[in-house]
Order: C-alpha cells, then sequence, then structure tokens
C-alpha cells in the first residue's frame, strides 16, 4: 500500500516524505523527500498514515503539536479512526482538489502533578488509572474544572473520549458509536 500511495502521490505532483526508517520502500522515481520524522513535520502540509487505529494513535501527538491534518489509511483489520481503506488511493486526489473536510475529535489533557513539576499528555482514545502492582484497591477523588464528580475506591478508572468509548465498546462485543 505504501508503494502504491507513493506512486499515487508521485502523480499528483505532490512530493511525498518518508521517515529515514521508511526510506527503502521508496523507489528513485517516488521523487521522495526522506529524513527525519521531526524535521519533515516542519516542511509538511499533512500527515500521512498508511496502517490501522494503532498507527493514528501514534501520529495523533505529531498532529495535534504540529497543527498538521492527518488522514489515514487502513492496512489494518478494523480501521475505525482511519479514513480511506487501501483500495481508495485515487481519492488522494482530493487532497489536490481542496475538496475535503476535517474532523475534529475530542481529545483529554492529562496533567501529572508530582515532586514539584507539571507533566502534560494529552489522549485521543483514553486515560486509564489503575492501581499498578498493588493489591490494594485505589481511593480516588475526581473533579472536573475543580467542582467535584465523584469520590471511590476501586482498582482503576478509565476517562474515554468519544473516540475511545467506542472503542471500548467494539471490545465488549458491542455496537460502534460514530464519535462525533
Amino acid at each position: 500500500c505504501t508503494r502504491q500511495a507513493l506512486k499515487k502521490l508521485k502523480e499528483l505532483d505532490m512530493v511525498p516524505m518518508l521517515d529515514h526508517q521508511y526510506a527503502h520502500l521508496a523507489q528513485p522515481e517516488d521523487g521522495c523527500m526522506v529524513g527525519s520524522f521531526s524535521k519533515l513535520l516542519d516542511q509538511c502540509d499533512i500527515i500521512l498514515t498508511i496502517g490501522g487505529d494503532g498507527t493514528i494513535l501514534h501520529a495523533v501527538q505529531a498532529s495535534l503539536h504540529t497543527g498538521k491534518p492527518l488522514l489515514g489509511i487502513n492496512t489494518g483489520r478494523l480501521g475505525f479512526l482511519t479514513q480511506l481503506e487501501s483500495n481508495e488511493l485515487d481519492k488522494l486526489e482530493l487532497l489536490r482538489q481542496g475538496s475535503y473536510g476535517l474532523l475534529h475529535r475530542m481529545m483529554l489533557e492529562i496533567s501529572l502533578i508530582g515532586e514539584g513539576k507539571e507533566e502534560r499528555y494529552y489522549a485521543l482514545n483514553d486515560l486509564v488509572i489503575t492501581r499498578g502492582g498493588s493489591d490494594r484497591l485505589v481511593e480516588m477523588d475526581i473533579s472536573c474544572q475543580g467542582k467535584p464528580v465523584a469520590r471511590h475506591r476501586a482498582d482503576g478508572t478509565i476517562f474515554s473520549t468519544p473516540t475511545g468509548s467506542s472503542a471500548y465498546n467494539l471490545s465488549a462485543g458491542g455496537s460502534i458509536v460514530d464519535p462525533t
């Protein structure tokens, strides 16, 4: 699929960019730029992933920090988060034409505060807080925007976005709910 996508992008007079680790997938006639992912991010207009939902979840961090849109081509099993199937590469022409819309998904912002420092993380699917290796229950006071929501003792808690809740529904044998 990657080889076919590179060929299609070249046909559309686009310049594909590949991280060094994927350089072996390109042919000289593809006209690819090869470099480090972080440096290519500055030069690209869109992040194109080829894989499954895991690939999207990995790339969403780069998209978030650069503001670059993300387009996923599914070569995995389900591809719930991807927009195109591997047999729909002809639709890449819509990028050239500007005939596309952007989906905005809710994300979680997580602040981890401890030992005098704060770290921030972002999640498209979910945040899981567990007891780790302990056999004791975790006592939690949960608040949202400074207002108490719940207090409980449990093995853990899952905070999920609408996107992540759909994944949980599917894995539990339930129906898929459109996260929008």
